[in-house]
């Protein structure tokens, strides 16, 4: 059996993403497509423009064109899913390789995957040369990716390290060290990177298409939704469309969430700000002062942003301060703690949706236990029956996000609940 997983967010689903899917399927010749999606939240800190339930039904029949169409679509969960690139990865890597694909496959910016493979080696077995150089730059005030960047400089060279530059090729050397370490547990996943078709992540190009998903919602947001649906299918805008116009309840879930953020940061102490998840270092001050004079996440998020920290990395911050989420807690299900140890991560496969192909895949994992983690369908099954501390707390960081996200898009937080929806099953 070959099964090629993705990991993706789909925020929103476009003809890009349609792209990748059918070349990943031609290039594998795979029997399933496992999409590994991010949850209510997504990598840059900010909730996704549609919940996880209708992009992860969306997903599985979008196209006319059944090459392009999903099989099974299984969560993300939010610790990995907001969080730094190397977590991020690590997170998905291991949740797909623990359901059983055979193949993982993922955009990048270039077509020199071999440059992302020496990159990827490199990193993997010269680790702690590598975390040496990122620490010693990192105390120069600069942030981590770019930290990460002159490392690979330092011992690859700069056309090595020009290849950094890219967000999904950062994303993709980030999969490709999981990958390589997984081999050498012994776990055989092969890698299949698909080069980005026509446009990058900031760009559209209309005559063909196809745009990034930043640049759709910057045109739901400044522009017209019939401008932004040039790069989407059907379903999504349909689906984008239901419950109103996509720019006014965007607009006014980022004027909810700023006022619960303003909220949050004025009641508490700058000590109490440290047990947060990544803030310390005097962040906590900076959040203090400048929460006074903010007027919008947005604006909130320039005036924190420095050498130090990216505009994403702040955004993933607000959202751990959203959350309540502490440093003690993150480290105790990523397995990475602030002061570099590493151990075993919390993981499971939560499905959110699954066709008629992702059954059969799912029948397949069970008779065959090819699954090294737990597969998740019912959510209050698995609460009453699950005795992993750290699974149940992955597990409720997960409900506890959906409640955050039905609450700042004014959904009825019973009947949008984690603990009440449930998978989308085709039949």
């Amino acid at each position: 059996m070959k099964a090629v997983g993705i990991i993706a967010e789909y925020n929103p689903l476009h003809s890009g993403h349609l792209y990748q899917i059918a070349k990943a399927k031609e290039l594998t010749g795979a029997d399933y497509t496992v999409i590994c999606m991010s949850g209510n939240f997504v990598q840059r800190g900010g909730p996704a423009i549609m919940d996880k339930w209708t992009r992860a039904r969306v997903v599985l029949d979008s196209s006319p064109d059944e090459r392009s169409n999903a099989d099974l679509v299984i969560e993300l969960p939010t610790i990995y899913a907001c969080n730094r690139a190397e977590i991020f990865a690590m997170g998905a890597v291991r949740i797909l390789a623990g359901i059983g694909v055979t193949h993982i496959s993922f955009g990048c910016e270039t077509h020199n995957f071999d440059g992302l493979f020496r990159i990827a080696e490199t990193m993997v077995h010269e680790k702690a040369r590598v975390d040496e150089l990122i620490s010693a730059y990192m105390k120069d005030g600069i942030s981590r990716a770019k930290a990460n960047q002159k490392a690979v400089a330092d011992i690859m060279g700069s056309d090595a390290a020009i290849l950094l530059e890219g967000p999904n090729n950062i994303l993709s050397i980030e999969y490709l060290k999981n990958i390589i370490q997984l081999r050498n547990e012994g776990v055989n996943i092969e890698a299949v990177p698909v080069q980005r078709y026509v446009s990058g992540i900031n760009e559209s190009n209309a005559l063909l298409g196809f745009a990034g998903s930043t640049e759709i919602r910057r045109l739901i947001r400044n522009k017209t939704f019939d401008e932004a649906a040039k790069y989407m299918p059907g379903k999504v805008c349909l689906a984008l469309s239901e419950g109103g116009a996509p720019k006014e309840r965007v607009d006014k879930a980022y004027e909810i969430t700023f006022e619960l953020l303003r909220n949050d940061i004025t009641r508490l102490f700058p000590k109490e700000l440290t047990y947060l998840y990544c803030i310390g270092e005097g962040l906590e001050n900076k959040i203090k002062k400048e929460i006074v004079f903010a007027k919008s996440v947005d604006d909130l998020v320039e005036r924190l942003t420095s050498k130090r920290y990216t505009a994403s990395s702040i955004r993933r911050i607000l959202m751990y301060i959203l959350i309540g989420l502490t440093g003690k807690t993150a480290d105790r299900l990523t397995g990475i703690t602030r002061d570099g140890k590493v151990s075993e991560p919390a993981l499971f496969a939560r499905v959110l949706a699954a066709g008629k192909g992702g059954r059969e895949f799912l029948k397949k994992v069970k008779k065959e236990e090819l699954a090294t983690i737990p597969v998740i369908t019912n959510i209050n099954r698995f609460f009453e029956e699950n005795s992993n501390i750290e699974l149940e707390l992955l597990a409720e960081l997960d409900v506890l996000a959906g409640d955050m996200y039905n609450l700042i898009f004014g959904r009825d937080m019973y009947e949008y609940s984690d603990k009440v929806v449930t998978p989308y099953i085709e039949v």
